[in-house]
C-alpha cells in the first residue's frame, strides 16, 4: 500500500467516493493531515470521532504529526512509546490502553478486558475499583501519580468512543483501495460510484466532481446508452437511459430492443409501429435531455416537427393497428416507411429555425438528467454581473492579509440548511460553489434571511454581497455573512427572453395543397383561435392560412387560366408569441405544412 497517487488524491478538498473520507469535515481534516501510510489512514479514521475529538489538542497534534509540520514527540509515558509508535505516540486505539494497562499497570489480560467493558458500559462501580489498581500499578512501575491520575481522566473520555485497531485498519484498507481506484482508474471509478448511487443529489455531486477532475460526462445517446452509466469507446462516461426523467424501465427496455436507429425518422417510425410504451412525454424527454443529438438535428426542430412527421406517415393510425394485429409489416407499410425516411430532412433539417438558447438547453439538461452537459450556466450567469466580483479564494486571501473582506461573490447554491437560533430568530447556512468551482460556505441571519428566503434555494445562481472575517473558532477558516443576494438566474433568463424576442419567429403559415372543405377550414380557424390572446395588445406573432390552388382547379374557382398554380391567403391572424409549442400545436393539423419566417 505504497501508491503515492492514491495518497495524494486523498488530500483533495473533498474526497468524493473515498470510503470514510467523504464528509466535508473529514475531508478538511484529511487535507490538513495528508496521510502517507496505511497507519496514518487508520489513525485519521479513529481520530475524527467524538471521543478523540474531545481530548484537548489531540486533533491539532495529529494534523501536525502526520503532515510533518511538528516534530515527532514521545507518548505521555515515553517508556511505552513502542505501544503507540504506529499512532504517532498518541492514545488512538483501544488496544493501546489495554496493552498499557498490562505493561505499565500490571493488569492481567482478563483485567484489561474488564477495563474495556467497564469503560464501554460506563460501569461506575467497576471503574472505581479498577482506577485504584491502574494508578497504583503505574506508580509501582515508576510513573508519577498525579500524571497517571490525569491520564486516567483523559482515558475515560477517549475510551467511550475509541475504535479498536482491527476495525480502524479494516476501514483503512477500504479507504486506500477506493483512493487507489480513484487515482489510477478515475473513469471507471466515477462511472461505478455514479451508477451505484441512488440519491439524485449525491449522484449529481459525483458527476460535478468527475467533470472537475477532467472526466467527460456525455449526454445520453439513443443508440449507445445502456440502462445505467457506462464507458463508451473513448472511455468517457455516457449517461444511462434510466436516469432520464419520464423514462421508466418499460420505455428504455423497448428502446434497447428496437435499436439500432438509422436516423431520427427511423426512431419515430419504429417506435410508432412497434413501441407501445414510448409516449409523447418520453420522446419530449429524450429530445430535451440530448439523447437525440446523435442524429444531428436541432433540438428545437425535432421537438417542433416530430408529431407532424408521425401524423403524416400514418394519419389514421391504420398501419399501427395492422401491425398490432399481424405482428409484421406488409409490403405497403414497408414502401410507405421507405418513402417517408427519404423525406426526413424536409421535416427536421431547417437551417432558418432558431435553436433553443444555451441557457434553456442547460436548464432542460438539469431538469431531465440532473446535470449540465452542454456547458456551464455559470459562464452565462457571470456575464450578467457588471459589478466587480471575487472568487472565494480571493476572499480568503483578503481576510488573511487585511483581516476582513466586503464585496460580491457569484455563487451557485448547492445546499441550504435553515434553522432557528437560540433566541428563536431565523437563519440559514449556505453551501456554495464560486465561478472557478471552489466550494465555500456562507451564513444568512435575520432580518436578511426573511427578506431573501425565496431565492435562497438549492440550484439557484446568486450574486452574494458578503462580509468576511477570520472564524471565531480560530481554526484558520473564515466566516462569511450574507448582507444582500441577487437572483442571477432570473436575470439571465430575462436577458435570454429579450434576445429571443428580438429574434422571434414573426409569422407562421399554414399551407394547404388544395382547397379545403368548409368543415376543414373551420377546424383550422378554431385551432388558430386557441392562440389568439384575449387582449389584442398582447399579440406578438401572426398566423396566415395559405391555400395553394392547383392548375386543374382554376375552373372551380372561376379564375382565368394561368400557366402555374397560384395562392389564396387568409389573414394574418394576430396571435401570441410563436414558439416551439405553438408550432407543435399547429403541426397536429392533418395534411398541412407549417412554414415560419
Amino acid at each position: 500500500m505504497d501508491d503515492e497517487k492514491a495518497y495524494k488524491i486523498m488530500w483533495d478538498r473533498r474526497n468524493y467516493g473515498i470510503f470514510q473520507f467523504e464528509e466535508s469535515g473529514m475531508s478538511s481534516f484529511i487535507n490538513k493531515c495528508k496521510p502517507k501510510t496505511i497507519h496514518d489512514i487508520a489513525v485519521c479514521v479513529s481520530t475524527w470521532r467524538p471521543g478523540p475529538m474531545g481530548i484537548h489538542g489531540l486533533v491539532e497534534r495529529i494534523i501536525g504529526k502526520i503532515s510533518g509540520e511538528i516534530p515527532k514527540t514521545d507518548f505521555m509515558f515515553p517508556k511505552y512509546n513502542y505501544i503507540f509508535e504506529n499512532a504517532h505516540n498518541e492514545l488512538i486505539f483501544q488496544e493501546g490502553f489495554l496493552r498499557l494497562s498490562m505493561d505499565m499497570c500490571g493488569f492481567t489480560e482478563i483485567e484489561a478486558d474488564k477495563l474495556r467493558k467497564a469503560v464501554g458500559k460506563k460501569d461506575a462501580a467497576l471503574l472505581a475499583s479498577l482506577r485504584d489498581k491502574f494508578i497504583s500499578g503505574a506508580v509501582a512501575s515508576g510513573e508519577d501519580e498525579r500524571k497517571v491520575s490525569s491520564f486516567w481522566e483523559e482515558l475515560m473520555l477517549f475510551a467511550q468512543y475509541a475504535f479498536n485497531a482491527s476495525h480502524a485498519y479494516s476501514y483503512g484498507h477500504l479507504t486506500y483501495y477506493t483512493a487507489w481506484l480513484k487515482a489510477n482508474y478515475p473513469n471507471e471509478f466515477y462511472c461505478s460510484i455514479i451508477s451505484c448511487e441512488t440519491d439524485s443529489t449525491t449522484q449529481r455531486i459525483y458527476m460535478e466532481d468527475a467533470k472537475a477532475h477532467g472526466i467527460k460526462i456525455l449526454p445520453p445517446n439513443l443508440n449507445e446508452s445502456d440502462s445505467s452509466f457506462t464507458l463508451d469507446r473513448n472511455n468517457d462516461i455516457i449517461y444511462g437511459l434510466s436516469g432520464i426523467v419520464n423514462i421508466g424501465e418499460p420505455i428504455y427496455k423497448q428502446i434497447m430492443e428496437l435499436r439500432p436507429f438509422k436516423s431520427f425518422g427511423d426512431f419515430l417510425l419504429k417506435t410508432h409501429l412497434f413501441g407501445s410504451s414510448i409516449t409523447k412525454k418520453a420522446i419530449d424527454a429524450l429530445i430535451r435531455s440530448g439523447s437525440m443529438d446523435c442524429f444531428g438535428y436541432k433540438r428545437s426542430v425535432m421537438l417542433r416537427s416530430y408529431e407532424k412527421f408521425k401524423l403524416d406517415f400514418d394519419p389514421k393510425k391504420s398501419f399501427k393497428r395492422e401491425i398490432a394485429k399481424d405482428g409484421k409489416m406488409t409490403n405497403e407499410i414497408k414502401e410507405r416507411y421507405k418513402e417517408f425516411l427519404s423525406k426526413e430532412s424536409e421535416y427536421f433539417d431547417d437551417k432558418t429555425f432558431k435553436e433553443f438558447s444555451l441557457f434553456d438547453i442547460l436548464e432542460d439538461e438539469k431538469n431531465f438528467i440532473g446535470v449540465y452537459i452542454s456547458g456551464d450556466p455559470m459562464d452565462l450567469v457571470v456575464k450578467t454581473v457588471t459589478e466587480r466580483h471575487f472568487t472565494s479564494e480571493e476572499v480568503k486571501s483578503a481576510v488573511m492579509y487585511k483581516g476582513m473582506f466586503s464585496g460580491s461573490v457569484v455563487a451557485y447554491i448547492s445546499s441550504v440548511r435553515a434553522l432557528n437560533t437560540r433566541t428563536g430568530k431565523k437563519m440559514c447556512f449556505l453551501d456554495c460553489i464560486d465561478r472557478e468551482g471552489n466550494r465555500f460556505s456562507a451564513t444568512v441571519f435575520d432580518p436578511n434571511y426573511t427578506k431573501l428566503k425565496d431565492i435562497l434555494r438549492s440550484g439557484n445562481y446568486l450574486q452574494l454581497v458578503i462580509s468576511a472575517k477570520p472564524s471565531y473558532k480560530g481554526n484558520g477558516e473564515i466566516d462569511s455573512i450574507v448582507n444582500v443576494a441577487i437572483d442571477l438566474g432570473e436575470r439571465c433568463k430575462e436577458q435570454v427572453r429579450e434576445e429571443e424576442h428580438k429574434n422571434k419567429v414573426k409569422e407562421a403559415f399554414i399551407i394547404l395543397d388544395d382547397i379545403p372543405s368548409s368543415v376543414r377550414f373551420k377546424s383550422i380557424l378554431n385551432k388558430i383561435q386557441e392562440i389568439i390572446p384575449e387582449n389584442k395588445y398582447d399579440s406578438d406573432g401572426a398566423v396566415s392560412i395559405v391555400v395553394k390552388v392547383p392548375t386543374n382547379k382554376y375552373d372551380s374557382v372561376n379564375i382565368d387560366r394561368k400557366d402555374s398554380d397560384f395562392e389564396m391567403r387568409f389573414g394574418p391572424f394576430y396571435t401570441k408569441l410563436i414558439d416551439v409549442d405553438v408550432i407543435r400545436m399547429l403541426n397536429k393539423l392533418p395534411d398541412v405544412t407549417i412554414a415560419t419566417r
